[in-house]
């Protein structure tokens, strides 16, 4: 066999996982470099509050079909959650940027296979990327890249250009070819 035809057989198999772990809840398309992504849309409203979503940076459960949508207020409260019970929603969200509409058809298949909901347990393997510590609480898998994870502090500090880590952040992830900007990232919230 040669490794084209391996390679499709890979890609094919890649896929065939992906819709039996996540069945019709989110759809699963091949472009013709044959890689296996999930299609994701930005949602028109928020589910909780309704207020128009657009283009604007939203969230998206990574679970619920039809797909929820809410937008960056609503999910703050989820910053102070102790407990799943403290959540008006239980599963892990995907973060789209105002900006990813042009990355979003590269998300990459084996990032969203890694346990993709909300998590009971504080223990994991993950070690943030910027800063080099193992994050305790909420955890930003970004779904465009293969490997690349990042603490909660790490987050808000790239997003914040008067914070002192900020340019350093920002360069670190531009040399592992992370765009911090367009990206889209599942957000796991680590909750006893």
């Amino acid at each position: 066999m040669c490794i084209r035809d391996r390679y499709k057989e890979i890609s094919q198999k890649i896929r065939n996982d992906a819709i039996k772990a996540f069945g019709s809840r989110i759809a699963v398309k091949s472009l013709d470099s044959e890689k296996t992504m999930f299609a994701i849309t930005f949602g028109s409203k928020c589910d909780k509050c309704k207020k128009d979503l657009g283009t604007c940076d939203q969230y998206r459960c990574v679970i619920c079909n039809p797909a929820q949508y809410y937008c960056v207020e609503c999910i703050k409260s989820f910053d102070e959650a102790k407990t799943t019970n403290d959540l008006f929603h239980p599963h892990g969200m995907y973060f789209i940027q105002k900006n990813s509409q042009n990355t979003i058809d590269e998300i990459k298949i084996e990032r969203m296979k890694v346990n993709p909901g909300v998590l009971s347990s504080k223990s994991h393997n993950s070690t943030c990327e910027l800063c080099k510590k193992k994050p305790l609480e909420i955890l930003w898998k970004c779904a465009n890249c293969i490997e690349y994870d990042i603490c909660y502090d790490c987050f808000k500090a790239s997003k914040n250009p008067s914070h002192p880590k900020y340019e350093e952040y920002r360069q670190k992830a531009k040399e592992a070819r992370h765009d911090l900007d367009t990206h889209v990232y599942v957000r796991e919230d680590f909750l006893g």
